[in-house]
């Protein structure tokens, strides 16, 4: 694999996880009015947002590829 690809693997993986970023953003937006509206239990609010939290701790990964 020479530079060139390697540049083009980093930014197509970028480019997924901004677009995935938003889909969460979206997701615990989403995730908080159901909560508030009453349709999810808290247990169940507390869960998703859980899996949210691990998106945003996983999200520091796209930080270290901008800084490579």
């Amino acid at each position: 694999m020479d530079r060139g690809d390697a540049d083009s693997v980093i930014e197509s993986t970028l480019s997924r996880l901004d677009v995935t970023k938003t889909y969460a953003e979206s997701f615990r937006h989403d995730v908080a009015k159901a909560f508030q509206s009453g349709a999810i239990s808290e247990k169940q609010y507390q869960r998703m947002n859980g899996y949210i939290e691990n998106f945003w701790v996983r999200s520091l990964y796209t930080r270290m590829f901008l800084s490579v």
